[in-house]
């Protein structure tokens, strides 16, 4: 953890000042979320680890981030892409081309997911339909975005367990 509460980055032109980089996840710190869909309560130890091992990485990575963990492992990375759904689709497509079954794994985004689905007349799927399609479990995201309550109520429709940030916990803080 930083021990500064500011901190300095250079950007071009200059400097940004912001909040210090130094937000720790802590799943027993009511102040940190925003609400739990799904129950965690019965979960293992082992999934809960692998649950944050999804979330640190894409908390870590560049912006624009979706992780897949599974049975404490790392299984794919769609980092840094323009959209939800690009980061989705590239990190079930890294899991699955390394030959791991995406069934019962755990996402995080460092971002919120601002569909919870794609219109009736689309033939693309929204990153919320790409995880849950595929067989996720669950992860974490911040709660936000104006369309926050129809990605809550997909969520909790499919069965997902998410936990659900404050939305001041999201990780392009860094920027």
């Amino acid at each position: 953890m930083c021990p500064e509460e500011f901190e300095s980055r250079p950007v071009r032109g200059g400097d940004l000042y912001q909040g210090a980089h130094n937000f720790v996840l802590d799943l027993n710190n009511q102040d940190q979320i925003e609400e739990l869909i799904g129950s965690l309560i019965n979960s293992n130890p082992d999934e809960l680890a692998t649950l944050l091992i999804a979330w640190v990485v894409a908390w870590e990575g560049v912006s624009n981030s979706v992780v897949l963990a599974k049975d404490l492992q790392l299984i794919g990375t769609g980092l840094g892409q323009q959209d939800r759904r690009g980061a989705t689709k590239l990190a079930i497509s890294r899991a699955t081309d390394a030959g791991h079954d995406i069934t019962g794994a755990m996402f995080g985004s460092d971002g919120f997911f601002p569909f919870a689905k794609a219109p009736e007349d689309s033939d693309l799927l929204e990153a919320t339909q790409l995880l849950v399609n595929n067989g996720c479990a669950g992860g974490v995201v911040p709660a936000d975005g104006k369309r926050w309550p129809e990605v809550h109520q997909f969520m909790k429709e499919r069965r997902q367990q998410v936990v659900a940030l404050k939305a001041d916990y999201r990780g392009f803080a860094k920027h």
